[in-house]
């Protein structure tokens, strides 16, 4: 990194204000006119493709580094889908015993004011399954909309049955 460092700046050079004459870095009196240099006098003598090729090369790696990370967000954003569903699943199994406790029956009601308590997340839709709930337990299923882990355009599905003891998937 040092060697790059010294080559960029062995490059720059002075100019004399009075007669335009160049000196080296450093340099105190002209040595054509002998007039004193100033600092702000600096001349750089790069090439045009120089500048390019510094310029270009750190926004390449913003624009690999944005497609990394872009690909990244997309799946993680389907498995925060995935989650929130059986996020909802959980809650609704907590309120469904909740239910049992005060009235003795598992309610068909999977949101709103049917079941206290519970309120799913914006785009997960859950339902009973058929025969659900019976008297010893409930079976109800949930997905939401961007949920695809298994990639097949359509979205997965997680089942809770009360009756063999959790999620199902």
């Amino acid at each position: 990194m040092l060697a790059k460092s010294r080559w960029l700046f062995s490059k720059i050079e002075l100019s004399c204000g009075k007669c335009g004459a160049a000196a080296p870095l450093g340099t105190a009196v002209c040595p054509s006119c002998g007039e004193p240099m100033t600092a702000g006098q600096e001349k750089r003598e790069r090439a045009s493709a120089d500048y390019f090729v510094l310029s270009v090369i750190p926004v390449m790696y913003l624009a690999m580094f944005s497609m990394l990370v872009s690909g990244q967000f997309s799946s993680r954003r389907a498995l925060a889908y995935c989650s929130a569903a059986k996020s909802d699943l959980s809650n609704y199994q907590i309120a469904q015993w909740a239910y049992f406790t005060d009235h003795n029956m598992y309610t068909t009601a999977t949101s709103g004011d049917g079941i206290p308590g519970f309120r799913p997340t914006q785009n997960v839709t859950l339902a009973h399954a058929p025969g659900s709930p019976t008297k010893d337990g409930f079976t109800v299923t949930a997905w939401h909309s961007g949920c695809d882990d298994d990639g097949d355009g359509k979205p997965d599905v997680f089942t809770f049955d009360d009756t063999k003891g959790g999620l199902q998937k």
